[in-house]
């Protein structure tokens, strides 16, 4: 079973990545140290799968001006929509051209050339269907 992987980016602009449960374990014994030792802890982004886990981290571990977090704002439907369709039609795109450039290149007898370009093509097709839902 894969895991889901998350991250958090302090205010240094340091990046820590890691599996979401480890993830979560591992932020709020920070939190909770820092709080009780009356530092600071910034946190200038996140995975958005840790969002809810952050607010509420806020409300056990209440404390003003140690954590300036602000949660990037959420999609709405439409965006994220929209921002699938384009995915959707670059992965289309992609797949179709280098399936294209490698039926040229298998037509001039470049038959290596037209492997890798085939492989191309399946990785942006199959992607464009596991976009849609089909895998």
């Amino acid at each position: 079973m894969k895991m889901t992987e998350v991250y958090v980016v302090t205010g240094e602009g340091r990046r820590f990545v890691g599996e979401l449960e480890d993830m979560k374990v591992n932020v709020e014994k920070t939190v909770r140290l820092m709080v009780e030792n009356g530092s600071g802890l910034i946190i200038k982004d996140s995975s958005p799968e840790l969002v809810e886990f952050l607010l509420d981290l806020q409300k056990r571990y209440p404390w003003t001006g140690t954590i300036n977090w602000n949660p990037p704002p959420l999609p709405t439907m439409e965006e994220a929509e929209k921002s699938l369709s384009a995915r959707i039609a670059d992965a289309d795109e992609r797949g179709n051209r280098y399936l294209a450039d490698a039926n040229e290149a298998a037509e001039a007898g470049k038959t290596q050339k037209a492997e890798r370009l085939y492989m191309k093509g399946q990785f942006w097709l199959d992607r464009s269907n596991k976009l849609r839902g089909n895998s």
